[in-house]
């Protein structure tokens, strides 16, 4: 390999992609895993997050699911675990 091109590979940025709930789960089963790695681009990185396992049963990148512990669901009725979700959020992001 010659220098240059092992210069760009090693200097290769990160961009996670956080889907959340139903809809951003489904677009991000569009893009994760997906999408070949180009030397020069940054390497994308998904990540899935809900309140239940529904929308998660064929994510591209299993081991980047997240699920938040003790809920179930929001449903439309998103208030019900707003505070829970909130108090996750930097748990997730770290």
């Amino acid at each position: 390999m010659n220098v240059f091109k092992q210069n760009i590979e090693s200097q290769q940025g990160a961009v996670r992609i956080y889907c959340a709930g139903g809809a951003g789960i489904n677009i991000g089963k569009k893009y994760g895993g997906n999408l070949p790695e180009r030397i020069g681009s940054a390497k994308l990185m998904t990540c899935y997050i809900d309140t239940s396992r529904t929308n998660l049963h064929d994510v591209p990148d299993p081991e980047n699911v997240f699920v938040l512990p003790e809920l179930d669901g929001s449903g439309k009725v998103r208030k019900e675990n707003h505070e829970a979700i909130s108090q996750t959020i930097p748990r997730i992001l770290k």
